[in-house]
């Protein structure tokens, strides 16, 4: 009886360390990203297209990127350590520039951040982030109207930086562009260049089975 007391004390204290070992994992950063992100099914396919239509304006205004992301949960990692790791490994703004915010729900924990780049911060503050927050967000979040905090949000991210030119600079645009045009005229040439040769190479055979050929 002695022995199965403890066998089961034991088991109970392996049970206990393999549970306090179990970590929470975050939600895996996608590869890719559009303006609109919900992996948690918040949003209905017309509040979608909705935030979408209204984003995609923004952007091809000038270059400004408000990306919304929302995911089931960050798990153990912190809301500003995720959100700083997605911010970086998509690149929101483009070209390093920094040109967004990241708007970040994590829907189980029911938290909410907003992240902005350097290239951003001149139209969009840490003061006129935190009143965005306080008046659109915060009010909303307390009576559990996430679409209306969302909406309204995003409607404020986006007056706020309508005015501001915050596009990639040209030489950033530039290169880009005279990359994709180099190689694209590399792989033109090269084509043409190899027609013009197995032309000339059948034309040559022509005339020496002709024997008409002078070197």
């Amino acid at each position: 009886m002695t022995r199965f007391v403890l066998l089961v004390i034991v088991l109970i204290g392996v049970c206990a360390v393999v549970h306090g070992d179990e970590r929470n994992e975050p939600f895996p950063i996608p590869p890719t990203y559009a303006l609109v992100n919900d992996y948690h099914g918040f949003l209905t396919i017309r509040q979608t297209m909705t935030l979408n239509e209204k984003l995609h304006a923004l952007e091809d205004k000038n270059g400004t990127q408000i990306v919304l992301l929302i995911v089931p949960t960050t798990g153990d990692t912190p809301m500003r350590e995720y959100g700083e790791r997605v911010f970086a490994q998509w690149d929101i703004g483009h070209n390093g520039d920094g040109n967004g915010v990241l708007f970040l729900i994590s829907a189980q924990q029911g938290k909410v951040h907003l992240f902005t780049g350097p290239g951003i911060s001149g139209a969009i503050p840490d003061i006129k982030l935190r009143h965005i927050y306080r008046e659109q967000l915060e009010p909303n979040l307390q009576k559990q109207q996430w679409w209306d905090g969302i909406n309204n949000t995003i409607d404020a991210l986006i007056a706020a930086a309508q005015k501001e030119e915050t596009a990639p600079g040209q030489y950033a645009q530039f290169f880009v562009i005279s990359a994709d045009a180099l190689i694209a005229v590399a792989f033109a040439s090269a084509g043409v260049l190899y027609l013009g040769y197995y032309g000339w190479r059948r034309y040559r055979q022509r005339k020496i089975t002709r024997g008409d050929y002078r070197a």
